[in-house]
């Protein structure tokens, strides 16, 4: 049986990240104590360490001289951005990652709809915009509360693609009249 998803949080000044991590790693050797104990596993090659913080901050830190995140004997590397419940963190937490990744999905999505077009009526294109589209940009949309102009600008250009498929509209054309 394997344990998925654990995740451990832990707050630090900068100038006690060192401890901080040191008091992490003393929870991962309990986690991995009481899998153990449990008939549990955690792959620590799915696991990721990340420090999140101001970009001030994140610029001031020596990543050489920090000690990594190790479960049973493995380091645990530090990466630019987790995924966490869908929605992808990054270490400033200006969700800029994640407008990314959201624009990759409905693009690909919008290429394998767009063969499609002209042969689906306007209410099974709608269906489709819902269901296949707009649930991605649905999907935990309370996290872009925070997201900058330039990155809700990318996220209306994304609804407009949806627009655009159910109308038959050309790049160009303006979706203005079709928004309700």
């Amino acid at each position: 049986m394997y344990a998925d998803d654990i995740q451990i949080y832990r707050s630090s000044t900068l100038q006690n990240l060192g401890s901080a991590v040191a008091a992490v790693n003393n929870d991962m050797a309990a986690i991995s104590e009481w899998s153990r104990r449990y008939w549990l596993k955690v792959n620590p090659a799915k696991s990721k360490a990340i420090v999140m913080g101001s970009s001030g901050m994140i610029a001031r830190v020596d990543w050489r001289s920090i000690t990594p995140v190790i479960y049973n004997g493995i380091a645990i590397p530090f990466c630019d951005s987790v995924k966490d419940l869908g929605v992808y963190l990054d270490r400033e937490l200006s969700l800029s990652v994640h407008a990314k990744k959201l624009s990759r999905k409905v693009f690909a999505t919008m290429s394998s709809l767009r063969r499609l077009r002209s042969f689906l009526p306007i209410p099974t294109k709608v269906t489709l915009a819902h269901s296949l589209l707009l649930s991605i940009l649905d999907h935990a949309d309370a996290s872009f509360l925070n997201l900058t102009e330039d990155q809700l600008n990318e996220l209306e250009r994304l609804q407009n693609l949806a627009i655009r498929f159910i109308f038959g509209l050309r790049k160009y054309d303006y979706v203005s009249e079709f928004r309700q």
